[in-house]
């Protein structure tokens, strides 16, 4: 089979390897599509992870099983499935507390198992029993089933948000406007609320698709003096990080108002992930600042249906390339010269 290796520092090559044997209690999947992330671009700019020679990355994947051990009983040869990026333990505390995005063991695509960058991959017994695998919907594409891994996470925070401040809340920040901004986007209007879109760059030219109540571009206004005058002068009830920025994190403490949330939505690359915060701000505003990583797989099921009835417009994200063509979707997407890359292997 081809896979797409990354070698070195912002250097993938598309090269033939061998396909393992299908386990008895595994299944070999063909991809059908695998989305580019920005931790994938992260990766892609760093190299390969310290003692390897070669990854091969991807964790947005769909595709279809085409071989199936003796021993499986869940799935049949032909089924159509969307993948989670993670695999938890099923043992640990947080595991035990159905708090499996926080497993102390967590695998992922990508990283501790060979990503969807190729054209097939087996997916073993640990995989089939403690990761999130969906059937996709008949009538859904294998691009746009491979959105539901991204929507998954902006999904389960806005049901955390509904679940326990929504009487308080209803004008909401995001910073960053990437992929993930705009399923804030998309989720928080599905979820009822008002969003404020902050970005700059090329890639906030794709708000007139998504429909954020409210665009800021912060190359050409404050964003602080524009959400004021739009809340009038109150400021945001949340605000999300969806940049990996830190001083969108330090921006944060003056968009939102007091008793107001900040959330980091996004990962920092480890040597920027370090930053000066006021916590007088937190104190005397009293201001909750808290992480979102992850979700369950009850998110991933709630992502493929909202694709499938049209509340998150999944093929307005992503430009479709050829395996071949992997060194050149990430150069693009790091450029800013569309919004999100969609592997298509076949």
């Amino acid at each position: 089979m081809k896979a797409a290796f990354l070698r070195g520092v912002r250097y993938i090559v598309i090269e033939e390897t061998s396909i393992s044997k299908v386990p008895d209690d595994g299944v070999l999947l063909r991809i059908d599509a695998c989305g580019i992330c920005g931790s994938d671009i992260r990766r892609w700019k760093l190299g390969p992870n310290i003692g390897i020679n070669a990854q091969i990355l991807g964790h947005e994947i769909a595709g279809t099983i085409v071989e199936r051990g003796s021993k499986v009983e869940k799935y049949e040869v032909g089924d159509r499935v969307a993948l989670g990026a993670d695999v938890n333990c099923g043992k640990c505390f947080y595991c035990r507390l159905n708090l499996r995005n926080l497993c102390d063991n967590l695998k992922i695509f990508g990283v501790h198992y060979p990503g969807g960058l190729s054209e097939y991959m087996i997916l073993t017994s640990d995989v089939i029993e403690n990761g999130i695998i969906h059937l996709i919907p008949s009538g859904l594409g294998a691009p746009e089933a491979a959105m539901a891994e991204p929507a998954s996470s902006v999904i389960s925070l806005f049901e955390r948000l509904k679940d326990n401040y929504n009487e308080d809340l209803q004008n909401i920040a995001i910073i960053g406007a990437g992929p993930i901004g705009y399923l804030h986007v998309e989720i928080g209007h599905f979820f009822g609320y008002r969003i404020i879109l902050i970005g700059r760059g090329p890639r906030l030219k794709y708000a007139s698709i998504f429909n954020p109540d409210f665009v800021i571009n912060a190359e050409l206004e404050d964003p602080v003096s524009s959400v004021k005058r739009y809340t009038g002068g109150t400021g945001v009830d949340v605000v999300v990080v969806a940049a990996s920025s830190p001083d969108a994190v330090n921006q944060a403490f003056s968009l939102v108002r007091k008793r107001g949330l900040i959330i980091i939505f996004g990962g920092f690359a480890s040597n920027r992930s370090f930053i000066s915060v006021d916590f007088n701000l937190i104190h005397y505003n009293e201001i909750c600042l808290f992480g979102s990583f992850g979700y369950l797989e009850k998110h991933h099921s709630t992502a493929l249906n909202l694709i499938e009835n049209g509340h998150i417009n999944a093929s307005k994200y992503f430009e479709i390339f050829p395996l071949s063509e992997t060194q050149n979707a990430f150069e693009m997407m790091e450029k800013g010269k569309i919004l999100k890359a969609m592997i298509l292997p076949w």
